[in-house]
This record gives C-alpha cells, sequence and structure tokens, in this order.
C-alpha cells in the first residue's frame, strides 16, 4: 500500500507467483487482506500523522474533481509550517459527495478534521459526549480565543458559537461535569468489554451508581433521581443482581427469580452481557458492509 499498488493487484496470478517465489511465504487473498489488514495500516497511518501534526501549526486545502463516472471526488490535504523550513504534506482522506458546493465541502472538513482530533459527540454514545465535554474543559480558553477571531457576519453557526463560548456559565459547567462525571467514559468502556463475567459488570454499576449519590447539587440530585427512574423500570437488572449474587455465594436463595429459572439454567449467566454494545457493533459493520455494497454498484 505505501508503494501504491492497489489491492486488487494481488488477484494477478502472475503478480501472486512472484511475491511467493521471493518472498517464500504464501500470499494472502485480495479479501482477506481487506478484512484482516487494511484497517490496522489506516489506524497505524493516521497514529503517525497525529503524532506528527500535535503542538505544530497547520494548513488544510481541499479541491474536488469529477472522475470517469462523473462523480464527485474531494481530497483532503494536511501540512504542517515550520519556521525553519517546509514541513511534511499528508492525504487526509478521500471522500464522493453528492454534489459540490459549499454545504459538503464545510461537512467534509468537519469530518477530516474529526479524523485528526476525534472530540466530536456521537448521538447515540454517552461516552464521547462526556469524552467531549472534558476536553472542552481543559482546552476551553483556548478554543475561546480563536472563536472569538472568527466573523459572525460569515456564517450563523460562528454567532451561535461566540454567544455560547462567551456565556459566563459556560466554563464553570463545563468543570462540574468534568470533575463529577469525567469518570464515565471509563465505566462505559469497560462495560463495553466482550467477555466479562457478570459479577464483575454489576460490580461495575454498583461503584457508577455511589460514586454518581456523592454529588449533592441540584444538578447531582436531579441525575441520581433519573439513573434510579432508569433502573427500577429496568426489572432485568434486579434479576441479573440476584443471579450474580447466588452465582458469587453472596446468596443462598431463589427468592426473586422467575420460576421458569432452573438452578442448571443459572449457571450459564456467569458471562452473560448486561449490554446491547454487541448490537451497537454490528450496527457499525452493517454500515461499513453497505456502504462498500454502494460504492460497487455505483
Amino acid at each position: 500500500m505505501t508503494a501504491n499498488i492497489p489491492v486488487h493487484k494481488i488477484s494477478n496470478a502472475e503478480f501472486r507467483k512472484f511475491l511467493e517465489k521471493y518472498t517464500l511465504h504464501a500470499v494472502p487473498s485480495e479479501s482477506t487482506l481487506r478484512k484482516t489488514y487494511i484497517n490496522d495500516c489506516y489506524d497505524e497511518c493516521m497514529s503517525e500523522i497525529r503524532q506528527y501534526i500535535t503542538g505544530n501549526k497547520i494548513w488544510v486545502s481541499i479541491d474536488e474533481t469529477t472522475d470517469v463516472e462523473g462523480r464527485y471526488i474531494a481530497n483532503v490535504v494536511v501540512g504542517t509550517l515550520l519556521s525553519d523550513g517546509p514541513g511534511k504534506i499528508f492525504l487526509l482522506t478521500t471522500e464522493v459527495l453528492e454534489e459540490a458546493n459549499y454545504s459538503t465541502i464545510t461537512k467534509l472538513f468537519d469530518n477530516a478534521i474529526f479524523l485528526l482530533w476525534p472530540n466530536e459527540p456521537i448521538l447515540t454514545r454517552w461516552r464521547t459526549w462526556i469524552e467531549a465535554t472534558s476536553y472542552y474543559c481543559k482546552y476551553f480558553s483556548k478554543i475561546r480565543d480563536v472563536v472569538r477571531q472568527f466573523d459572525p457576519i460569515d456564517a450563523i453557526s460562528i454567532k451561535k458559537t461566540q454567544n455560547l463560548v462567551n456565556q459566563r456559565s459556560m466554563e464553570p459547567n463545563l468543570i462540574f461535569i468534568d470533575s463529577n462525571y469525567g469518570f464515565l467514559p471509563t465505566k462505559i468502556k469497560q462495560l463495553e468489554t466482550q467477555g466479562v463475567k457478570l459479577s464483575k459488570t454489576i460490580k461495575e454499576i454498583t461503584q457508577t451508581k455511589k460514586k454518581i449519590e456523592e454529588v449533592s447539587s441540584e444538578v447531582g440530585v436531579a441525575i441520581q433521581k433519573k439513573l434510579r427512574c432508569v433502573l427500577e423500570k429496568n426489572r432485568g437488572f434486579e434479576t441479573m443482581m440476584k443471579i450474580s449474587m447466588i452465582l458469587t455465594g453472596d446468596s443462598e436463595s431463589m427468592d426473586g427469580l422467575p420460576e421458569e429459572l432452573t438452578g442448571d439454567d443459572l449457571k450459564f449467566y456467569k458471562y452473560a452481557p448486561m449490554t446491547s454494545t454487541d448490537v451497537e457493533r454490528s450496527f457499525s459493520r452493517y454500515k461499513i458492509f453497505y456502504r462498500i455494497i454502494v460504492v460497487h454498484l455505483k
């Protein structure tokens, strides 16, 4: 890939013979390379780019063209600005646009920047919202200084953002969230881990609940009330807690468990998942698969 050789070339019989002859190793198929290696190569490349540009001033350039099929193809290039010479230049991303206008280019710019600094909240993942809050809390003064330099006449979004960062309550609110709930992303990530014992998952949830109950402010009490409401409505959670206590030897009673559950059934709950993370992962795989199909059909 670093030699700019398309992956599909590996399917060429003569090319495969050449590689196998001089490397003395079996050459994996194109599909194996795409499934097993390309994502790792991409992550490694992005990590190197982030590491290089961190702490440096950067420039970003975006341009679009049409390919032989008439699609709008846009490239985003990022480079560093150094005082003692030219910096390195990287192709950050390439995307197919539905149209080439200010709206799609702006969205592409946002997506590209978040590839470098992935702190944009994802709507269905609460962990990323809190991580974003912690990030803005840490760099709030710098972000505010940059936002204030923009001209509010250029876009409504700039004006709204300036109004937000100029609110006196913004920074204190960020500090409150980060100091009292900044631990949640780590806990959520632990709950997302596959292959964990039920007892450990229950322990993480219980510890999280106790820590949330330590916040005595009006907002903290409201959050505690919401958490209790969610747990009380989830009758299955209480059942899982009772099963966990039996499995760990902390309970000697089957009272409160559904009648259809037998002692033999309970042993299969030792590694039972407590979250819908695997479903979320399946959605992600579906989106990637669907995107690949659409590209090939076009």
